[in-house]
């Protein structure tokens, strides 16, 4: 299962995991998929900007309570709310632009 950076086409796989953090590293803290490498501080990703969890065959991303905010197909969702996310959604976090579940 794959996250597609839209910008660059470059894919981030998070295969065998069922419940992880996405968003940059600092300090000790580093998350399952860090976005720093991807510019993304300048692209307004949070430390820990949201969290994708599977539940069955179900996928959903929370946001964090991230400072920028994050937008499942254009729509911003409400942090801390669990929200289904399928596969070839659009993700906005900050202004990082990806696709979920998609192999390029």
């Amino acid at each position: 299962m794959p996250l597609r950076l839209i910008e660059s086409g470059e894919l981030i796989s998070f295969d065998g995991r069922d419940n992880l953090i996405v968003g940059r590293t600092y300090k000790e803290e580093t998350p399952a998929i860090d976005l720093g490498p991807y510019d993304g501080k300048r692209l307004g990703i949070s430390r820990q900007h949201i969290k994708l969890t599977r539940l069955g065959e179900q996928w959903y991303v929370e946001d964090l309570d991230s400072t920028n905010g994050t937008f499942l197909n254009g729509i911003q969702i409400t942090p801390h709310q669990p929200t289904a996310i399928n596969h070839g959604d659009y993700l906005r976090l900050g202004t990082m632009e990806m696709q979920f579940g998609v192999e390029g």
